[in-house]
């Protein structure tokens, strides 16, 4: 009708009318379009008719929207990220070098030949963030509790810089057994070329593997590098590891309440600072600042590390994929909230623990994202911190960070081009994401997996108990129980009979708390706990018929001196009778125990005069673990420590080192308890941490234990062959 454009009136349906309360809010001078572009909605386009409405409605026409204020990073999900800045870098190292002794290296340096300690420093300074992000991600790719070092396996490779590196990721059989390399090719790995050029090595071999293997034959790597890497111009392995163990045990000057993130085992940040300083000053052909270059420029430290970080960084503090975060921000933070319950380290209970981000990543099920890919994701999104170890600040994430490494796990899920992460991200949100939070939240309910269907029922019942009475105890509701609230719960009668009727008989309550707290926190969370117990009861199974000798031994003695606590006197007395040696023997412990047994028993209590009867228990325990071979290894170099120090001083000199601990019958000892055999007249200066030229049996089994627990791994053969390898190294 030319009289009336519009269209015949729409005849309304006899049905009830859509109410619709806000659709296309279009705000004042910005037309749906421009509102779409600046991210403020998504556009909504409706078709009205107005003689449809009641009143007169004019038509309306909406100037083009004013200028678009610009993305900022300030003003972005991620604002409260701290990004790697030069001043952040600069604080890190400042802090790291005021940790370290390396004020002394300069001293003895000085006091040999001129050294422009300044220049040295200023080099240090410009080249920390490769320093920063090796140590981050090589350490993280360590942790194996609440704090991450640098182990002695990950360092020796380090040693070797990329050349070693590639040569590890080759295909010659001496790094892998047999039945290694058989898991290796049948599985096939969908790895992302992302994850795989930053993986030190095959995925599917497990690192702990790995320590034994890279010590075994790291010397005959040193033909593969370059002509001009340290390695082969007068430095070696056995100097690194003399240094490695001298800055490791080397803890004195800290106040260890004050440090509560410095890791159990493995270098701390300033320690690699100090390790690496050290290991090039001793090997020094050029000036020390010229040596120094040539040592980072050969290792190539963190520079694969650098270069993804800095492309991941440059790809989501965008615009689009701000918008794309804050689109699903809801979920994310649900997951968030859900996940920072799980795992919670008590220094920082308010925020996602590194054990919990690792989770979240398994929940999420993407088919192309493995272990490993779970803590590079974590080292790649995590600030750096400035004072790393004072705190367990470095093993969690705040939300912002939480981000961050989220995109990271995305970013190495899939080799397409970095300008289509944001759409990757979202796909993710949508398929991933729900999924994790269903796990996450059905997890909220069952600890960890514990009460899973089908399971052993009386596991199941223990469980269940276990996890009532930590509930009970947590007066605070912090998710930790401290040794106070633990001995109030457990030593209750009722509650000792309850554990009793599923297999667990605590004794000595305080003793069991101590075998429980692995990393000394002072606190046990509910994982722990539940864990500590169901292995305390394994080991009660498998060995009973030992622990019920060891308490009746006790028992015997007991009544005999009525104490309530055994003298090694008394205990070598009961021993040495004929007819209960012979019962002992039946019950597996044999005449060779008795001493590590004592040993054991000392370490378990912490203590060196008497034990009581669950330290007794404790100890036989611990020494049929795998902790055992160590304490039956440091009881036989007491032994021949008291032998060596004929002058009676308790200090044994080098000479006497090499004379006593270089026989044949301590290598044949110690390889048979498999251990790495070290070359004693290499540590021997790294040993003495007073520098008096005497080793004190104090400041050899500190060194030993320290040392051992890092590279224990393997059996006895490599560690014959790892000892020959390492003395022809060094020759």
């Amino acid at each position: 009708n030319p009289q009336d454009p519009c269209p015949p009136l729409p005849i309304p349906l006899d049905k009830e009318a859509i109410k619709i309360f806000e659709a296309n809010e279009i705000k004042v001078h910005l037309s749906a379009k421009a509102i779409f572009e600046q991210r403020a909605g998504d556009a909504l386009f409706l078709l009205e008719d107005p003689r449809l409405r009641s009143t007169g409605v004019a038509p309306r026409t909406l100037s083009e929207s004013v200028e678009k204020r610009p993305w900022s990073f300030g003003k972005s999900i991620f604002k409260d990220y701290a990004r790697d800045a030069k001043i952040i870098i600069s604080e890190c190292f400042y802090k790291d070098y005021a940790l370290t002794r390396l004020d002394r290296l300069w001293k003895k340096l000085q006091k040999d030949r001129r050294c422009d300690v300044a220049s040295v420093l200023t080099l240090l300074e410009s080249q920390y963030e490769a320093f920063l992000a090796a140590y981050g991600f090589e350490s993280m790719m360590d942790c194996s509790g609440k704090s991450c070092g640098l182990s002695l396996a990950t360092f020796s490779r380090l040693l070797m810089g990329s050349d070693g590196e590639r040569y590890l990721q080759g295909s010659s059989p001496m790094f892998t057994s047999r039945s290694m390399r058989a898991n290796v090719t049948s599985v096939p790995s969908r790895r992302s070329k992302r994850a795989t050029e930053l993986s030190e090595g095959n995925p599917r071999i497990p690192r702990s593997a790995q320590a034994a293997d890279i010590l075994k034959a790291r010397s005959v790597m040193v033909s593969q590098l370059d002509e001009t890497h340290p390695l082969n111009e007068g430095f070696n392995f056995g100097k690194a590891d003399a240094i490695y163990t001298a800055v490791l045990v080397d803890l004195d000057h800290l106040d260890s309440k004050a440090w509560k993130g410095l890791p159990a085992d493995g270098l701390a940040r300033f320690q690699f600072l100090e390790v690496i300083v050290n290991c090039a000053m001793s090997s020094e052909t050029f000036s020390p600042v010229g040596t120094l270059r040539h040592w980072i420029k050969c290792l190539g430290l963190g520079q694969q590390v650098m270069k993804h970080r800095r492309m991941l960084h440059a790809a989501i503090f965008t615009e689009d994929f701000c918008h794309c975060m804050r689109r699903n921000q809801k979920m994310l933070q649900d997951v968030y909230n859900t996940y920072q319950k799980r795992f919670r380290l008590p220094t920082e209970p308010s925020l996602m623990s590194y054990s919990a981000f690792v989770q979240f990543l398994e929940d999420c099920k993407v088919p192309t994202l493995e272990w490993p890919d779970f803590r590079m994701a974590f080292a790649l999104g995590k600030e750096l911190c400035v004072e790393q170890h004072r705190s367990l600040r470095h093993m969690v994430l705040s939300w912002s960070e939480f981000l961050v490494c989220t995109a990271a796990a995305v970013y190495l899920s899939g080799d397409f081009p970095i300008d289509q992460l944001a759409d990757r991200l979202l796909d993710f949100l949508l398929d991933s994401l729900p999924e994790a939070l269903r796990a996450g939240r059905a997890a909220e309910m069952e600890e960890a997996g514990y009460l899973v269907a089908g399971g052993d029922p009386q596991t199941v019942k223990l469980v269940a108990l276990l996890t009532r009475i930590f509930t009970d105890a947590d007066e605070d509701g912090s998710g930790w129980l401290t040794v106070h609230e633990f001995v109030e719960a457990v030593q209750q009668p009722r509650v000792m009979a309850s554990l009793e009727e599923l297999g667990v008989v605590v004794g000595d309550v305080k003793l069991l708390f101590v075998r429980m707290d692995v990393d000394d926190s002072g606190e046990i969370s509910l994982r722990e706990f539940i864990e500590g117990l169901l292995k305390l009861r394994q080991e009660m199974i498998v060995l009973d018929k030992g622990i019920r000798a060891m308490r009746k031994a006790f028992f015997k003695l007991e009544t005999k001196y009525g104490t309530g606590q055994v003298t090694k006197e008394h205990f070598m007395d009961y021993v040495r009778n004929p007819r209960n040696a012979d019962e002992l023997k039946k019950k597996g412990i044999s005449e060779s125990d008795i001493s590590d047994l004592w040993a054991a028993a000392q370490q378990a209590k912490k203590e060196n005069s008497t034990i009581t009867a669950e330290a007794l228990v404790a100890g036989y325990m611990d020494l049929h673990l795998e902790k055992g071979r160590i304490i039956r290894a440091m009881n036989f170099l007491n032994s021949i420590f008291k032998v060596a120090d004929v002058d009676g001083s308790g200090a044994l000199s080098k000479e006497e080192v090499g004379k006593y601990l270089c026989r044949q019958e301590v290598t044949d000892k110690l390889a048979s308890l498999k251990l790495f055999v070290p070359d004693w007249l290499e540590m021997f200066d790294a040993m003495d941490v007073d520098g008096d030229g005497d080793l004190t049996w104090a400041e050899l089994s500190t060194a030993m234990q320290r040392f051992w627990a890092q590279v224990s791994h393997g059996d006895g053969t490599e560690s014959v062959e790892a000892s020959t390898l390492l003395e022809r190294a060094t020759s």
